[in-house]
């Protein structure tokens, strides 16, 4: 799977390297595709974001299963079942901030940047965390957050300003 600045994800045979198919989106691509089983079925998805959008495809038909603007240009997504209830949830940031959609409809999660998330159990309660950069040029602050992924609760942030090397 390759995505490409021409607004083409290619799926290319991990074997031979030929060509399967491509899907066109609107938009250039800024994040790696997932591919994972969203929805129980025996197949593979591949879920990504382009221009504002997250896309989930058949990775057997190519067929799209559904799409969701969630504002801004940039989409980062990662992917994990954060609230244990054995069906995966997305997790993303754009400009407009971080966002949680239902892997297998695309459904909003309750959750109310910049950089891509990232998921994990980092303070090793059995609960997993959300971990995602900010990054302002004129103002604000840059900053690292860490929310609980099941609630969305902001656990802690840390204000990286103070923390510039060299003093840049």
């Amino acid at each position: 799977m390759v995505e490409t600045w021409n607004y083409k994800l290619y799926i290319l045979d991990a074997t031979s390297g030929e060509y399967e198919w491509h899907y066109n989106t609107d938009y250039y691509f800024v994040s790696p595709p997932i591919v994972a089983n969203i929805d129980e079925d025996e197949g593979q998805e591949v879920v990504f974001g382009s221009g504002g959008r997250v896309y989930a495809l058949n990775g057997d038909t190519q067929d799209e299963l559904w799409t969701v603007t969630t504002g801004g240009y940039n989409t980062w997504q990662a992917m994990a079942d954060v609230d244990n209830d054995g069906k995966q949830e997305i997790i993303g940031v754009n400009k407009n901030g971080i966002f949680a959609l239902n892997a297998e409809d695309g459904s909003a999660e309750d959750y109310t940047t910049r950089f891509s998330p990232t998921i994990a159990d980092f303070d090793n309660d059995f609960d997993l965390e959300v971990a995602f950069g900010t990054w302002y040029l004129g103002g604000g602050h840059n900053r690292v957050y860490v929310l609980n992924a099941t609630t969305g609760d902001l656990e802690w942030y840390k204000n990286l300003d103070e923390h510039k090397p060299g003093g840049i």
